[in-house]
């Protein structure tokens, strides 16, 4: 089912795409970010889908409050208040309070910490995922495109399963697929946010709707990941390199004390 888009405002500015291999003729997939309406529009747009969302810094990924996710409402006055601001905030949206989902599918290359460099396998860890559970894409999802990311491999947006709690499983591909790489660059986000659009990208890229419906329910296999049991491994231990990069990650923020502030845990989503 298509969602409801911002009314669009005549003359306001028509934002340029840079992700032009979609055919977007079909109104029911049209990108609300191809509308000419401004960042307010879509913030209270996506409110009313019951999606919690907050001011991202113009321009940039990080957040633009103090407790960035944590301040994620469906309050039109607040909405209001924060692109009052400045008009021109990126505009995210917590998963957990959403009950939403996200696959990242990483690409680019990605620094290591012993300083080499190694590029990230997202599109094939996502094509290998598909060859062994295809019905993940049978049914259309809500998908987006992000400012740094390949416009042939959209990320993917999914209703979290009822009684669920948020997670985050960094490279999740091995807990389907035994034989895949722990570097596998295919992330499972149930906490933290995403950057949707009409934000722009660090590179001055728009993020980007691809298919603006309804999301589905998590498939079977990747509801399966995502309540999986991560091994217990300590920080020293992934310090240590006993775990891929993703992995290493993951044990980092899982080892983390529970009474630091949780702003210093915030995670996101969108390169």
């Amino acid at each position: 089912m298509s969602l409801s888009q911002p009314e669009t405002r005549e003359g306001a500015p028509q934002q340029e795409s840079a992700h032009t291999s979609q055919n977007y003729d079909d109104p029911s997939t049209k990108p609300v970010a191809e509308a000419s309406n401004t960042f307010l529009d879509h913030a209270l747009a996506y409110a009313k889908q019951g999606w919690h969302v907050f001011p991202c810094a113009e321009r940039q990924k990080r957040p633009a409050t103090q407790r960035g996710h944590l301040e994620a409402t469906l309050d039109e006055a607040q909405i209001r208040a924060w692109w009052t601001q400045n008009p021109n905030y990126n505009v995210g949206i917590a998963l957990a309070p959403s009950n939403l989902v996200a696959l990242d599918i990483d690409v680019g290359t990605l620094k290591k910490s012993d300083g080499t460099t190694r590029q990230k396998a997202g599109r094939e860890s996502y094509n290998q995922l598909l060859e062994s559970f295809p019905e993940i894409t049978q049914q259309p999802t809500l998908s987006y495109f992000s400012g740094g990311g390949d416009p042939e491999y959209p990320n993917l947006v999914f209703a979290r399963p009822a009684g669920v709690q948020g997670a985050r499983k960094i490279g999740f591909l091995h807990h389907l697929l035994p034989e895949a790489s722990r570097e596998n660059d295919l992330d499972l986000l149930g906490d933290g946010y995403i950057v949707a659009a009409p934000s722009i990208h660090p590179n001055g890229n728009p993020y980007v709707w691809k298919d603006y419906v309804q999301p589905v329910p998590l498939p079977e296999p990747l509801s399966r990941a995502f309540i999986a049991r991560a091994p217990v491994i300590t920080a020293e231990q992934a310090a240590d390199g006993v775990i891929g990069e993703g992995g290493r990650d993951n044990a980092l923020f899982m080892s983390l004390p529970r009474k630091l502030d949780t702003k210093s845990r915030r995670l996101s989503l969108g390169r």
